[in-house]
């Protein structure tokens, strides 16, 4: 199962759904959007769009403000995260700076 948190405004909200839709058909699991309202997009997903059957829309759990970044550099926090993000249910957290080149 992939859950995804878009952030940013709309533009990259779409952006980066359209491709964990894409991601989740080749991998045949199934996707869970997780839309937060923030400053950078007050708005709730269901204003924007009609219900998508590409992946379950969910609303921002309180839990997952306390997720912590698998994938650090420093192998006491990589662990540190690793039961952190467990105990929350969650096997891998990855973050936009995984990303960044």
């Amino acid at each position: 199962m992939i859950f995804l948190r878009p952030q940013g405004g709309l533009a990259n909200r779409i952006r980066v759904i359209s491709s964990a839709i894409w991601l989740s058909k080749i991998t045949s699991h199934k996707l869970n959007v997780i839309w937060e309202i923030n400053s950078d997009l007050n708005c709730d997903y269901n204003t924007l769009f009609c219900e998508n059957e590409e992946f379950n829309l969910i609303p921002f759990p309180a839990k997952f403000k306390y997720l912590h970044h698998t994938n650090n550099p420093k192998f006491s926090k990589r662990v540190k995260a690793y039961f952190r993000n467990r105990f929350l249910g969650i096997q891998y957290n990855l973050n936009e700076s995984d990303f960044l080149f």
